[in-house]
């Protein structure tokens, strides 16, 4: 390092690297001239140079601990490129989340692209669809939420039917830019299909308003233009996924956030494993502003949520006895002295739906959540599962014909082998997506058919083409990824083809998930110009409380004795839960590693009564891309059920947990 005896300044600079938890999220850089926080600069680390944050600049060296080597900052990128706002927001989930600083201001980072010629996101002007009309409920919601503009306050809405939500969307825009034609309006949603169709429902009904798109599926100049018409005030509407919320606002006036109850929002396939709900309310909070969180089925852990509509009366949803359709298909065949059936997707009251629907001229949606060709597949000669050699989950037949995981990379060629007995033929078990929609070409051969899932949405523009198919389909099929509010009138049947499987998940957020489902598909069908159309779940256990609750809307019912459940057995939201998962290449390595930290939380915990620590356990996932995983769960009494901080305590024993150990705080699943 090369010692600097004139006057320099003294950095404080947050690099794009993981930074161990136990030490400062800076290091020390020097520089000739004075750098305003936020700027974006590249400095040495080690034997490479990368990326970093200015977090403060200091004249005085004695701060650096006297007369000590520090290394130059390499090179100014961009002045002020970080908001005050974004620092402490990233600073903010960087410490609820146990990630480092740098990691976390790496999402934050959008690469500077030279403008390109191209098509901008601001529409033609035009004449603007007609709002929807206002009901005497979302009217005083209106009021309401406007009154505390300028302060911050929090809204969570139950919406039944949808239609409620457009008006009070629409309304509240509109009557935000009457007043401040430079108030910025965020507009959060789950996932990027969505994202495309309330694109083309805002700049239906407003025109001339200058509407910015953000998510991570987004080329890099369009991402930087989008950012950059953020920070400048011209973006007035910003929609998308959880990434919008980095984007440097110029003047946050209001935080939308769509669908709430969608598992989408909590990021949990690598750091920062934030939600973007809680995120959302901090980001309201710093800009004062009020935050309208709308669900057809809120989370439960959140408050009482508000009526925007009441529930029909007739809801349009109908729970198919699939029981009974098999022991009529099993009475058929021993009559006819056939062989015993198989189990069927398809009742005949929802293949009677979709004739009717589709002679219509009707669409149709199929919801199953699980893609590709199979569940999983046997050797013919042994009956080995054929297995993912890195993940301890079966392979799935794909549509192109070989056979691929679905959490990590690996795929087979298109002749595998059993690695029992070097076998090349195998039996396809199950259905998934694919399956069904060769299924449905056969039935229905006529209808034009499209399929949503994970394989179909990998494109770059996937989500603009899909959504351009679907406003012409006959039939869409799909895992929850399609199970949205297209706002589509030709919508008349969905169909839920197995609500069975969606219980089978040992995880207790399973029984909301499925209530969500079925909430929004009656959302769904509710768009019909004329009349609504119908919601069929087919189950094998109608009995099962949740289904009565589910076909009646009855969300305050259900709600009720989930949280009555949830009391009993020391989960959210009375008790915040930890997830540690720890993973080593060795299955030995990671269970002795499990046990000693199992050992120092344990002595902890009995400080800190009543905290509950369970025994290391094998995840749902006990092998994921090559690494063993063991898994502990800390549960923190809540009583307040509020989002109550970690203990002081558990929090610096969590941040000297070894590299690779995953910390899940308030995780969406359990197993």
């Amino acid at each position: 390092m090369t010692q600097h005896t004139s006057p320099t300044y003294l950095c404080d600079v947050a690099v794009f690297a993981h930074i161990p938890l136990t030490r400062e999220q800076f290091f020390w850089y020097t520089s000739d001239v004075p750098l305003p926080p936020g700027t974006l600069v590249r400095v040495p680390l080690f034997r490479r140079t990368v990326r970093g944050v200015v977090l403060a600049c200091h004249s005085d060296h004695t701060r650096a601990g006297g007369n000590i080597k520090l290394k130059r900052i390499a090179a100014v990128l961009h002045n002020n490129y970080f908001t005050p706002t974004q620092i402490a927001l990233a600073t903010h989930i960087a410490t609820t989340t146990f990630t480092s600083l740098g990691t976390v201001l790496s999402q934050f980072y959008v690469p500077p692209t030279a403008a390109r010629a191209g098509t901008h996101d601001t529409a033609p002007s035009q004449r603007a669809r007609k709002r929807p009309a206002l009901t005497a409920t979302t009217r005083t919601v209106c009021a309401d939420v406007l009154a505390r503009t300028g302060t911050y306050a929090s809204f969570l809405l139950r919406d039944t039917p949808a239609t409620a939500r457009d008006a009070l969307f629409t309304h509240l825009i509109a009557r935000l830019h009457a007043t401040d034609a430079t108030a910025q309006v965020l507009i959060l949603l789950p996932e990027i299909l969505i994202t495309a169709q309330t694109v083309a429902f805002v700049r239906a009904h407003f025109p001339t308003q200058h509407i910015s798109v953000i998510h991570n599926k987004l080329a890099k100049g369009a991402l930087w233009r989008a950012y950059s018409d953020i920070a400048s005030g011209t973006a007035q509407i910003i929609i998308g996924t959880r990434k919008a919320l980095f984007a440097p606002f110029a003047n946050l006036a209001l935080v939308i956030v769509d669908e709430e109850h969608d598992m989408s929002f909590k990021q949990w396939e690598r750091a920062p494993r934030f939600d973007a709900r809680a995120v959302a309310d901090t980001l309201a909070r710093m800009h004062s502003c009020p935050l309208v969180a709308v669900s057809a089925a809120p989370h439960i852990t959140r408050t009482v949520p508000r009526p925007l509509a009441a529930a029909p009366l007739s809801p349009p949803i109908t729970l198919v006895d699939m029981r009974a359709v098999h022991f009529e298909r099993v009475k058929e065949a021993t009559a006819k002295k056939r062989k015993k059936p198989p189990v069927t997707l398809f009742s005949p009251i929802l293949l009677d739906a979709m004739r009717t629907a589709l002679a219509h001229r009707h669409q149709v949606l199929l919801f199953f959540n699980h893609k590709g060709m199979s569940a999983f597949s046997l050797c013919t000669d042994c009956g080995t599962l054929l297995a993912c050699p890195d993940c301890d989950r079966a392979l799935v037949l794909a549509t192109e014909g070989h056979y691929e995981c679905f959490h990590c990379t690996y795929t087979t060629s298109i002749f595998p082998t059993c690695a029992q007995c070097n076998g090349m033929t195998f039996r396809n078990v199950g259905y998934g997506t694919g399956k069904i929609e060769n299924m449905c070409a056969k039935l229905f051969p006529r209808a034009r058919i499209i399929r949503i899932d994970g394989h179909s949405m990998r494109g770059t523009h996937a989500a603009r083409e899909v959504i351009a198919q679907a406003n012409d389909a006959d039939i869409i099929i799909g895992t929850q990824m399609a199970l949205k509010d297209w706002r589509n009138p030709r919508l008349r049947v969905v169909g839920i083809l197995d609500a069975d499987a969606l219980l089978s998940i040992p995880d207790i957020s399973a029984d909301e998930r499925l209530f969500a489902f079925i909430a929004n598909a009656a959302a769904a069908v509710t768009h019909a110009r004329r009349s609504p159309g119908t919601v069929l779940v087919q189950t094998y256990k109608p009995d099962y409380h949740l289904f009565a609750d589910a076909a009646r809307l009855a969300y305050d019912r259900f709600r009720k004795r989930v949280l009555a459940e949830r009391r009993t057995l020391h989960y959210p939201p009375y008790w915040r839960v930890i997830k540690l998962i720890f993973q080593h290449k060795d299955a030995d390595k990671v269970a002795t590693l499990a046990q000693e930290w199992h050992a120092k939380i344990t002595d902890l915990a009995v400080a800190h009564t009543p905290w509950l620590i369970s025994a290391p356990h094998a995840p749902l996932l006990p092998k994921l891309r090559g690494l063993h995983r063991c898994q502990i769960l800390i549960r923190i009494t809540n009583p307040t059920r509020t989002v109550a901080p970690i203990p002081e305590t558990l929090a610096t024993l969590l941040s000297a947990t070894p590299p690779r150990t995953i910390i899940d705080i308030d995780p969406v699943s359990l197993v």
